[in-house]
């Protein structure tokens, strides 16, 4: 129900708190180094205010495999075979410690959006809202950088690895994906949505 207002809300009419302008992008998600496709994820913000909302479906993680890391990294990937590793690092221009989604942004890294599900067929069904990360202009916009999929659970930061703090130790880039500004109907904003 939430997901539902959020969408309503970016056809209101625009208020003092924010100009209407409804962004959108889209990353087609690889397999690390192959043209083999996971899907399509898509980001919706309303305003230049507003949270950010992710929606897609990955396929051909590992059945059962639970959770993976699902984070934004610093660089742009070639969308026909991205080389995953070349996206660097965690998007973190606030140089914080790396974080769970639910935290402020003085506890996280911008580009930290926790862990995705995958099901006993392996396929993840993202449905995401995010306050931190931005499509609009500014420090925090996610436009030009790369979303990456990792092998193994996103800790938030509460393990005790060496790198939980860094990357939560979530594992190998399993795949990646250029997040690019698109532009969509009312309509098809509506189906992807909430579909």
């Amino acid at each position: 129900m939430l997901f539902l207002v959020l969408l309503v809300s970016v056809f209101i009419p625009a208020s003092s708190t924010g100009k209407l302008h409804p962004i959108f992008a889209r990353a087609n998600v690889h397999f690390d180094a192959s043209e083999s496709v996971m899907g399509t994820l898509y980001f919706i913000q309303a305003r230049d205010v507003s949270p950010v909302i992710i929606r897609g479906t990955l396929t051909g993680l590992e059945p059962n495999q639970t959770y993976h890391g699902f984070h934004v990294h610093e660089f742009e990937v070639n969308e026909g075979k991205p080389n995953c590793t070349a996206a660097g690092g965690h998007f973190n221009p606030s140089n914080q410690r790396h974080g769970a989604p639910t935290a402020s942004l003085t506890q996280r890294h911008v580009g930290d959006l926790g862990n995705i599900y995958a099901d006993q067929y392996g396929n993840a069904t993202i449905l995401i809202s995010d306050p931190i990360i931005k499509l609009a202009k500014g420090s925090q916009s996610i436009l030009n950088h790369t979303i990456v999929i990792h092998k193994d659970v996103d800790d938030l930061g509460l393990g005790s690895y060496s790198d939980s703090l860094t990357t939560g130790h979530a594992g190998a880039r399993l795949g990646c994906g250029f997040i690019r500004s698109t532009s969509m109907t009312i309509p098809d904003a509506f189906k992807i949505f909430l579909s």
